[in-house]
């Protein structure tokens, strides 16, 4: 669930529980083996056959862990051709050998299946594995599956090289609650042996993945009546036929993403009647916006009173339809088509009685038109945000101040417009010193002096994080800005400054 940004907590973290690693190298993980000989949960990234990174083959050593509970290799993979990487050219010719290439990265990907192979055989406590971005071939898939029976969360997404074959033969692993597939190659036969054999998912995460049609998602329907959480987001092959069936029979979901997903009223209407329990919820709706009424939407926030998580792409929003969330935190809207002089109005405009405003903590609007009486509605709505993002929306000068003066809680904020709908002036910036001093995480886009960029930094002290896109601005202009900011010798600031937006 997409929660709002609070303060963060301290992490705390036991030597022998999760261990999470980044720029390791080669003697690291020799030492962690060694030193550490309890650990139960193990992450590193970006792991290949660079030498300025970790050989696969010492991998191997993770096997001593026999109490390993979780193991995740993130962009697990060999190394990109012209990476800095010269193992497979040949430096004494001009052109690189594409089947060389080709034959040297299979070898690896063999190398590294080796090694996974080789820690399913002695870890064989592991429950949870998240292989995502990974090289990896479905012999190794198959062999997981086979020596760690016992699985319970299973993350393959973006996994290209896996067949829809080896994908099923996660079947072996009955006790499975959750699986990520994204942009996989799961199909209609995968998804059947899956979800037959696999009584206990309770969480799938199949987006992107074209293979997912209206006879998959009646097919869940019938065998996971507990499922939790559906993530389909851009499956492209879906309709109404598919969501209806699965909420209709899914009745315990608390989180369905449908973003890219083209669904009309009849799957809210569905939702709104059969998933009560629901807690987050992505929609998109057709770029004519004829696709979702308000009506539908109404239905939606007249059923799902715990709805905390909403976001709506290419929808028309209406203060009557708003009205009826009550419960949303977290509010997103792309593309949407704002009523003007109704947005998420406290005010309704037809009965003029008061509406309780709902609590939110994260908004973010983007690619919306925001007019300067609508900023003045929302105001009520907007005072108690933790997070705001405004990008590629069209508002004026006073709209944005407006915005900003009512926003005085604000922990993250957003202004970034590629296409140059807003722009943030001296006195934008000071205002946002003013008014938010709380503020650590910031994000602004527009033509910024150095002097402006100090003024804004000294003036907020609780700022660990900053980034600026800066428009049309000189190699030299952009130096000139880092220097200054670099001056100011925030060690507890990080910054980043980019330019060239048009």
């Amino acid at each position: 669930m997409a929660s709002p940004p609070h303060q963060p907590k301290p992490r705390v973290q036991n030597p022998t529980t999760p261990t999470v690693v980044w720029g390791m190298d080669d003697m690291c993980v020799c030492a962690l083996a060694q030193l550490l000989p309890e650990i139960v949960s193990f992450s590193i990234r970006n792991v290949g056959t660079s030498s300025d990174g970790i050989n696969y083959d010492v991998l191997t050593l993770i096997a001593c862990w026999k109490d390993l509970r979780k193991l995740s290799l993130v962009n697990f993979s060999p190394p990109m051709l012209g990476a800095g990487v010269g193992w497979a050219i040949n430096p004494n010719e001009a052109s690189v050998d594409s089947s060389a290439v080709e034959k040297t990265r299979k070898k690896a990907i063999e190398g590294m299946g080796g090694v996974l192979k080789t820690i399913a055989q002695y870890c064989t406590r592991l429950r949870q594995l998240d292989f995502t971005r990974s090289s990896l071939s479905d012999n190794v898939i198959v062999s997981l599956a086979h020596h760690l029976p016992l699985l319970t969360h299973v993350k393959l997404n973006q996994c290209f090289g896996i067949s829809s074959h080896a994908l099923a033969s996660l079947a072996r692993c009955q006790d499975l609650i959750n699986v990520g597939l994204a942009q996989s190659l799961v199909g209609f036969s995968t998804t059947n042996i899956l979800v037959t054999h696999c009584k206990h998912l309770r969480d799938l995460d199949f987006a992107g993945c074209t293979g997912i049609t209206d006879a998959c998602l009646t097919v869940i329907s019938e065998n996971l009546p507990d499922l939790l959480t559906a993530n389909l987001r851009n499956c492209l092959n879906l309709s109404d036929v598919g969501t209806v069936a699965l909420v209709n029979k899914c009745r315990k979901l608390k989180s369905i993403n449908l973003d890219g997903v083209m669904i009309t009223d009849l799957t809210l209407t569905a939702i709104g009647s059969c998933t009560p329990d629901l807690l987050d919820l992505w929609i998109s709706g057709h770029p004519s916006f004829h696709s979702i009424s308000a009506s539908a939407l109404q239905c939606v926030g007249n059923g799902c009173l715990y709805l905390s998580h909403l976001s709506l792409r290419c929808v028309h929003i209406t203060a009557e339809a708003f009205e009826k969330f009550q419960s949303i935190l977290d509010l997103e809207l792309y593309n949407c088509k704002i009523q003007n002089q109704s947005i998420l109005s406290p005010l309704n405009p037809t009965q003029r009685e008061l509406i309780e405003a709902p609590p939110l903590r994260r908004f973010v609007l983007h690619g919306c038109a925001l007019a300067d009486v609508s900023a003045r509605n929302i105001v009520e709505i907007v005072k108690d945000l933790r997070s705001f993002t405004l990008s590629d929306s069209f508002v004026s000068g006073n709209g944005l101040r407006t915005l900003i003066k009512s926003m005085t809680n604000l922990y993250a904020l957003e202004l970034v417009s590629e296409n140059k709908k807003f722009h943030i002036t001296e006195t934008v910036t000071s205002l946002l010193t003013k008014t938010s001093p709380n503020l650590h995480t910031l994000t602004l886009a527009g033509n910024m002096s150095g002097e402006v960029v100090v003024s804004l930094i000294c003036g907020l002290p609780n700022l660990r994080k900053l980034t600026l896109r800066l428009y049309n601005r000189k190699r030299e202009q952009m130096l000139s800005i880092a220097e200054s900011i670099r001056s100011l010798q925030r060690n507890d600031l990080v910054w980043e400054v980019y330019g060239g937006f048009a």
